[in-house]
């Protein structure tokens, strides 16, 4: 009889011990789904709307501005083939622009790929507010690589010539798309024109990048005498590391007035805006979990996007995983690939898409330049 009754009160201890490791686990499930709604309900979510009115546009100086308000950065809107002296250059007119294609590709070819990569197309506009559209200075796409451990950033040049956008029935740059059209044109014009299927995106206004910046404390980065002058630092600024708060950064992102090592134009803008997302990055990498809270808080309401609250949380749970994955940055066009051609008076990149197609598909994969 003793015997029964001491393995009653060890089970009935069990049993207290589990149903407070149940109660535990229960708790800190509740909090961390309410913690996680409370930051998905700040993103503003927005599908993806193919009932998007079309704005016609002949060039670049129609682009609607939809707010009213004058562009206040330093960078017109106007594009040019600028050198690293800061002077532009008059692009000679050029009787057959459109670069013929190196390989044939299936036109209706769209690129497979596993469930182990995310696709996802970040888009930087000088909207300002969410609510409004603006003009796409940034198109980045970020693609996650579960099985090489890798997040590639690749940049589409927004002065790429589209010999023909989608619903517009004309040829105009990459950055009209999504000026005429918003994330629907934007998106089906990069199927069309370099084959591949990209259905999730992350927007945010210039007031999201700054006030980002400006959260993490700024941004150290190493500057020429040229970018100082670009940026107005003042005489006492020297070339070399140099501190930026958010609205000198975005001047800096922007800028393709000045050369970068040996980029110059829009390619050097765009190696500017892969550097600056790597700093920030890395910035949030050295934030403890309170910090990256009040970053979201400020930061989000600025974000739109149509990931949905099951695809968020399946990236937050691996966050920590892929803030360890290695950062490889690309651009497009590559190089061999394009040249500088006057279209309608406008100053654009003409390429060979077939051969930036391929190109695509092997960064994505992990098989670009191996």
């Amino acid at each position: 009889m003793e015997t029964r009754k001491k393995l009653s009160g060890g089970k009935k201890a069990a049993i207290i011990i589990l149903t407070v490791i149940i109660c535990i686990v229960l708790t800190v499930i509740i909090a961390a789904a309410c913690i996680f709604n409370h930051y998905y309900n700040k993103i503003n979510y927005r599908p993806i709307d193919t009932t998007d009115k079309i704005v016609s546009i002949t060039d670049e100086t129609d682009f609607p501005d939809t707010t009213g308000a004058p562009v206040t950065s330093k960078d017109p809107t106007t594009s040019g083939d600028p050198t690293t002296s800061g002077n532009p250059v008059t692009t000679p007119p050029n009787t057959d622009p459109i670069i013929p294609p190196s390989t044939e590709i299936d036109p209706d070819y769209v690129m497979q790929f596993g469930k182990h990569i995310k696709n996802i197309l970040l888009i930087g506009t000088d909207a300002r507010t969410i609510n409004d559209r603006g003009r796409s200075d940034t198109m980045i796409l970020a693609s996650i690589n579960e099985k090489t451990g890798q997040i590639v950033l690749v940049s589409f040049m927004r002065d790429t010539y589209i010999p023909n956008i989608p619903a517009l029935g004309s040829g105009n740059r990459l950055n009209a798309a999504y000026a005429a059209g918003g994330v629907s044109l934007l998106l089906s014009t990069l199927k069309e024109n370099y084959h591949i299927d990209i259905d999730r995106y992350v927007r945010v206004n210039f007031s999201g990048f700054t006030n980002i910046v400006n959260k993490l404390g700024g941004i150290d980065l190493e500057l020429t005498q040229d970018e100082i002058n670009y940026l107005e630092l003042g005489d006492d600024v020297k070339p070399g590391m140099n501190h930026l708060d958010g609205a000198k950064a975005l001047d800096y992102c922007r800028c393709r007035y000045v050369g970068l090592g040996s980029e110059s134009g829009d390619f050097a803008r765009t190696a500017r805006q892969r550097k600056v997302l790597g700093l920030l990055l890395d910035g949030i990498r050295g934030k403890n979990v309170f910090e990256i809270g009040e970053l979201l808080d400020e930061f989000l309401p600025e974000v739109a996007t149509n990931i949905t609250r099951s695809e968020m949380l399946s990236m937050v749970s691996k966050s920590g995983t892929y803030l360890g994955y290695e950062f490889v940055q690309y651009r497009l066009p590559v190089e061999g690939s394009w040249k500088y051609a006057t279209i309608r008076k406008m100053s654009v990149i003409t390429v060979d898409f077939a051969k930036n197609t391929i190109a695509l598909e092997k960064m994505i994969n992990g098989t670009y330049g191996k």
